[in-house]
């Protein structure tokens, strides 16, 4: 697995209130992989671009439950 790659990661669409993806419920990870990880890190990049201080993957349009 890749963890802390300096590479530049693609900036998601943050989906806000009222979007009803962020209504559904999302489903827990059972499995942390490449591709897990690599969503992981483009959402820091995302949350890092908008100046936030935490993102839920849903507000990503991605039901999973990342903790």
């Amino acid at each position: 697995m890749r963890f802390f790659k300096r590479t530049r990661m693609p900036i998601m669409q943050i989906h806000t209130f009222p979007d009803p993806i962020l209504r559904q419920v999302a489903k827990p990870v059972t499995k942390f992989d490449d591709t897990l990880a690599t969503l992981a890190e483009s959402m820091l990049e995302t949350m890092y671009e908008f100046g936030g201080i935490g993102l839920a993957a849903n507000q990503v349009a991605v039901l999973k439950r990342i903790v």
